[in-house]
């Protein structure tokens, strides 16, 4: 695996060697006292001191536990680097169950249970030996960071057991050490004594996954079984169907798609950049395409820029010119046009509905607000009759008439009044004829300015006035 194995060593039994699980929490404490915590390593690291008193050794012999100690210390620069160490105590587990089959999972990551905490085993000493049920298997394979996966998936419900040797990858705590040699004995080998040799264990780093690292991907459950997703080794799909997917497999940084050659067939053409011609003709601002470019289905319409004039002699097989007496339609939603039939596809009118004497059977239902044009009066015919009509009508069967832009109104009971402007200093208003004074009439007049107005004369037909800025007047007769 590539990493320095810590020798066996003679570790002080005054002090042993200290051993603890190490999480990593992150916590959050409100003012009131009250902490909230996550978990961001789910299974423990493991910390380990230890000391080494009155140690045999020199530097120059290779064999001293001196020299392999201070080789594996040296090779990983301190804590620069991680070397393997093997707990005296605790390096070797049998029949450990590490999960349980569900009928489709392949990989697994090793481990063991601590009195029912999992607790995850990496760096195997050799290969493990796996088994189903009690049974050991070889159909398996096993990577550096103890990811087992099966030939087969395991059946639903059976257990998954390992045994074998294992060692803690390791980094050292600090880059010095606390090393006094003491004297050399009779042997010729220098006594020493290192203390507070601290190094902590972590998980293998791998392309499949990273364990200790917001849960490092892993899925796990409660019974232990922990599903390390692995590199995809199929090419991503282009027009696949739009689905989440349930692989569990990671993509690799390097993934490319492939080229999208769907689009291309779709249409039915292949694009060429910087194309001057569409099926031979030049492209310009009036190119024409003919109609065996579109019928033989070698252009499709899609491709057919607007503005470009097609002089086809068919749609979808249907002859334009026999689309020329009647309304268009379609039906049966195909593309194919053909004549619509009066009274079946639409509602046929039953007369002229274009033009001034438009006739319109039934009873049709005009807009609010629709106008139209007022008929002379006196007319007995069946033509629509305008509010104005209907008034003017109304006024004159009563007695009554009126022209407010003339002037005068006539009321049915004959009382009539009529009014008007006059300008200049004096002058003769005649009375509108149309609505005359046959009895009785008096007439009012101002001056449209600062002065003065007067009546001089005054008849059934007309008045005399005098005035300095000319007059409004009004009469009132009947």
């Amino acid at each position: 695996m590539g990493y320095p194995i810590m020798p066996a060593l003679p570790i002080s039994m005054a002090d042993g060697l200290k051993k603890s699980p190490n999480f990593n929490t992150l916590k959050q404490t409100t003012a009131a006292g009250m902490t909230s915590a996550v978990s961001l390593k789910p299974y423990p690291t493991w910390d380990f001191e230890l000391s080494l008193d009155h140690i045999q050794g020199q530097e120059s012999v290779a064999a001293s536990v001196l020299a392999q100690f201070m080789s594996v210390y040296m090779a990983t620069a301190g804590g620069a680097g991680l070397f393997l160490f093997t707990d005296p105590q605790d390096s070797r587990v049998a029949n450990a169950q590490f999960g349980t089959g569900n009928g489709s999972a392949v990989s697994f990551q090793l481990g063991r249970t601590i009195n029912g905490a999992f607790d995850v085993i990496q760096n195997w000493q050799g290969a493990p030996s796996i088994y189903v049920n009690g049974v050991l298997t070889s159909s398996v394979s096993v990577t550096p960071a103890g990811v087992v996966t099966f030939s087969t998936a395991p059946a639903s419900g059976t257990v998954l057991s390992v045994t074998g040797s294992f060692y803690f990858l390791c980094r050292f705590s600090e880059d010095t050490l606390d090393a006094v040699r003491s004297y050399t004995i009779n042997s010729g080998l220098d006594q020493w004594m290192i203390q507070g040799v601290k190094f902590s264990s972590e998980y293998v780093s791998s392309s499949s996954a990273v364990v200790n690292q917001a849960n490092g991907g892993l899925t796990y459950s409660s019974n232990y079984q922990i599903t390390v997703p692995v590199v995809g080794t199929t090419l991503p799909a282009m027009d696949g169907g739009a689905a989440i997917g349930s692989t569990g497999k990671w993509s690799d940084s390097g993934h490319i798609h492939p080229t999208d050659t769907s689009r291309q067939v779709s249409l039915g053409y292949t694009p060429v950049a910087n194309n001057t011609t569409v099926n031979g003709h030049a492209l310009s601002s009036n190119i024409v395409i003919s109609a065996s470019d579109i019928t033989t289905g070698t252009l499709p319409l899609a491709q057919i820029p607007s503005g470009i004039s097609a002089n086809a002699t068919q749609i979808n097989g249907a002859t334009l010119s026999s689309l020329a007496t009647g309304l268009v339609k379609n039906t049966t939603g195909t593309g194919v046009p053909a004549i619509a039939v009066a009274g079946t596809d639409y509602v046929a009118p039953s007369g002229n509905i274009t033009g001034t004497a438009a006739n319109l059977s039934g009873t049709p239902a005009l807009p609010n607000g629709t106008t139209a044009t007022t008929q002379t009066a006196g007319d007995n015919s069946t033509k629509l009759a305008t509010t104005a009509f209907a008034m003017a009508a109304a006024l004159a069967g009563a007695g009554g008439a009126y022209n407010l832009a003339a002037g005068y109104q006539k009321f049915p009971s004959g009382l009539i009044m009529q009014w008007g402007m006059a300008t200049g200093g004096s002058g003769t208003v005649t009375y509108n004829t149309s609505c005359p004074f046959t009895t009785f009439v008096a007439p009012l007049v101002s001056d449209n300015g600062s002065g003065y107005a007067k009546t001089t004369y005054t008849s059934l037909t007309s008045f005399n006035w005098g005035a300095t800025s000319g007059i409004s007047w009004f009469a009132i007769g009947y």
